[in-house]
């Protein structure tokens, strides 16, 4: 089962909105675990434990809260390449409208060497139901952590792009441009279905 963490600091409570958002987004994949804590509440064993994590802050003077800092300086040290490549998101809150603690998040992310699967998300205040909305849906990239992990058990590697190398491509509902250089290279596609079917022989 993937375990997903949510860490999050909030003062006015639109933080909190919104990773209660991202948390029903990780809740609606099967066999997904959801740990959501305040950062004074977040410890190291909880981000060495997850399989991936997402950070959730109001934006205080152009910069994250407090205690996501907090959370953030309490970790580091004892983390010391034990988060690496754990895939991570971010969101925030920004009574201004700035994304300055979005590109705060990703250096920091950056020394933790947590892997970004996808954009920040920014409210202006409080999240309109567009946003929420769209934090539901933010972790759609997560459900591949089990996955990903399996063909790693297996003694396989995960690639962001496909090249000469590249064996096999899973594909889903929109799988883009990949699926055309896959298809040029010769490489093996399978759908989900094929997918799991494969991880199930390789695994007796």
């Amino acid at each position: 089962m993937a375990k997903v963490l949510i860490v999050y600091h909030s003062q006015t409570g639109n933080t909190e909105e919104m990773a209660q958002a991202v948390a029903e987004g990780a809740r609606s994949v099967p066999g997904t675990e959801v740990i959501l804590k305040r950062a004074f509440d977040a410890t190291v064993d909880d981000l060495i434990g997850c399989d991936a994590v997402a950070f959730g802050t109001s934006t205080n003077f152009a910069y994250i809260s407090g205690g996501l800092k907090d959370f953030f300086d309490r970790s580091l040290v004892q983390c010391q390449d034990k988060a690496m490549d754990k895939p991570y998101c971010t969101f925030t809150s920004s009574g201004m409208g700035k994304r300055k603690a979005l590109d705060i998040l990703d250096g920091i992310c950056s020394a933790f060497k947590l892997r970004k699967v996808c954009e920040g998300v920014m409210a202006p205040g409080k999240a309109t139901p567009e946003i929420l909305e769209e934090l539901t849906g933010r972790l759609e990239a997560f459900p591949r952590i089990e996955a990903e992990t399996r063909i790693k058990e297996l003694g396989g590697s995960v690639g962001s792009s496909i090249t000469g190398k590249t064996t096999h491509l899973v594909v889903g509902i929109d799988p883009g441009s990949k699926l055309e250089k896959a298809r040029a290279l010769g490489t093996r596609i399978l759908n989900e279905e094929e997918f799991r079917r494969l991880l199930e022989e390789a695994s007796k």
